[in-house]
């Protein structure tokens, strides 16, 4: 088989301009990636790459790119991956060289991920990007717990090299059985990858744009930055915003943890004409960020979802945590992480 059988469109890349470039890196992140062809997010543009040719192949979205030279997979050789990325240097650096915003997608533990993973990254950070976001998966202990700390030692590496990293940890969500917790998972990804890229791709009808986001990652110290979402109709709103502390990553002792936050609201075309419950839900947004005594900066954006029902209202929510610090004697004190 030739070097990078499946790269059908390499040759368009730079022709079709996009604002936003959204990477699976694995067969695990590619089949992620690839569920996103449905969701139509504007001016984004899709991209898996993988070792399998099986797994790759069985992919609907065009931009699909074969790792190395046989498609047989990875066989767990990273040296072996380490090797076969290079000959995909020329594709990613086309690719990173049209949008604003990269965001690559990696389910850790896998040799193939985790090989583009670090070669791609360090690739970026040569690029005129002004966004790069990871989105990773830690393993579940069932995979081991040596492949988990692996994992965790591998997001520290990547920090230089990214402007945020936001963690989906299958240990903090609750499913009935592994089938549904990586469904569950998947499908927080998928939410998370729309929302972010939606910051940028989606028009927002008040003063935000991409200075708004780079500035709330500037200020995200350890790179780590969380998602939470809640939708509904006001009354729903109003209850989650009650529960807020529930919705968030443990290492959040409270809501007081807070110290940076974007909110994008989302609201139906009904509501652009008739704002009476979007005032409420400002409200209600108000009157909660006004009691976070942690709170430093805070943007916000309105966009508007010609899917979105009557009524209805999706926030989405990008945080960063306070960060404590222990000195020598045993003291700490706290600061943006």
């Amino acid at each position: 088989m030739k070097q990078n059988e499946c790269m059908s469109t390499f040759d368009s890349i730079q022709t079709k301009i996009y604002k936003a470039a959204i990477i699976g890196l694995g067969g695990a992140a590619g089949r992620i990636v690839d569920r996103l062809k449905d969701c139509s997010i504007p001016d984004a543009r899709l991209f898996a790459f993988g070792m399998n040719r099986q797994e790759i192949g069985a992919l609907s979205i065009t931009d699909k790119f074969i790792v190395g030279n046989d498609g047989l997979g990875s066989g767990k050789d990273r040296n072996m991956v380490m090797s076969a990325c290079q000959l995909s240097m020329p594709i990613i650096e086309k690719i990173l060289s049209v949008p604003i915003m990269a965001v690559f997608v990696v389910c850790l533990g896998g040799a193939t991920g985790e090989s583009c993973m670090e070669m791609f990254l360090r690739n970026a950070s040569h690029s005129n990007l002004s966004i790069k976001l990871l989105i990773v998966t830690l393993p579940h202990h069932s995979e081991g717990m040596e492949k988990r700390e692996n994992a965790r030692k591998l997001i520290e590496k990547m920090k230089p090299y990214v402007d945020g990293i936001i963690i989906i940890d299958y240990e903090e969500l609750e499913a009935t059985s592994i089938v549904s917790l990586y469904a569950k998972a998947d499908a927080i990804i998928e939410d998370t990858i729309k929302s972010f890229v939606g910051l940028v791709t989606n028009t927002s009808i008040i003063c935000f744009d991409c200075n708004d986001i780079q500035y709330f990652l500037h200020e995200a110290k350890t790179k780590i930055v969380d998602f939470v979402s809640i939708n509904g109709d006001v009354a729903n709103i109003r209850n989650r915003f009650e529960n807020f502390s529930t919705m968030l990553p443990t290492r959040y002792l409270s809501v007081n943890d807070i110290q940076a936050m974007i909110v994008e609201i989302r609201i139906s075309e009904e509501e652009k004409n008739d704002n009476t419950k979007l005032k409420k839900v400002l409200d209600i947004l108000h009157t909660f960020t006004e009691s976070l005594p942690g709170l430093i900066w805070l943007s916000w954006t309105i966009s508007i979802n010609p899917n979105m029902a009557n009524n209805n209202f999706k926030l989405n929510f990008f945080l960063t945590k306070k960060q404590l610090i222990c000195h020598k004697e045993g003291a700490s004190e706290e600061r943006i992480s």
